[in-house]
């Protein structure tokens, strides 16, 4: 694939710079989108399309009683990862789930995972220490069981840019 890179190989293969430079009054999201899709045409001659796909997920779930096993004791707000790294787990207390999740995908987050999803259903503020190697996907995912969660697979439809060559 030509987005495909290794800067061991051959530096610079597979690796593009772009700047798109428009007056304020010609900025939102579907202008731009078009905009960078014409380019990619032009540049490349690909076509460029947004088509809706069943794409892979994680869906972060929840197992019954988890909301009240996690539901927050009370207290001040507070997360561990401002006091340093947390490659090696963190604690929250009083936090939404949004926060808690936002953290937990933090270290996650790769190139090569599909993206992470909350269908937790919790929508309470939550207290969870994760004791896990935030970079061991499989470590979190035991980490998570034990607080009444876990990480699975599973599939979303969602809106993707499929560019193909030209024919």
């Amino acid at each position: 694939s030509p987005f495909e890179y290794d800067f061991q190989i051959d530096v610079g293969k597979g690796t593009y710079n772009y700047n798109l430079t428009k007056p304020v009054e010609e900025i939102s999201k579907a202008n731009l989108m078009r905009l960078m899709q014409q380019d990619l045409h032009r540049a490349f001659q690909y076509i460029v399309n947004i088509e809706t796909r069943e794409m892979p997920v994680w869906r972060l779930v929840s197992s019954p009683g988890a909301n009240e096993k996690l539901k927050t004791k009370g207290g001040d707000s507070y997360r561990s990862e401002a006091e340093g790294s947390i490659a090696a787990g963190f604690t929250v207390r009083n936090v939404s789930m949004k926060i808690f999740f936002l953290t937990l995908c933090y270290y996650l987050n790769t190139v090569e995972e599909p993206p992470f999803i909350d269908d937790s259903n919790i929508h309470n503020n939550i207290d969870i220490t994760i004791d896990a190697d935030m970079t061991n996907i499989n470590d979190v995912r035991k980490a998570l069981q034990k607080a009444g969660l876990d990480l699975v697979r599973g599939t979303r439809k969602m809106k993707v840019l499929v560019i193909r060559e030209n024919e």
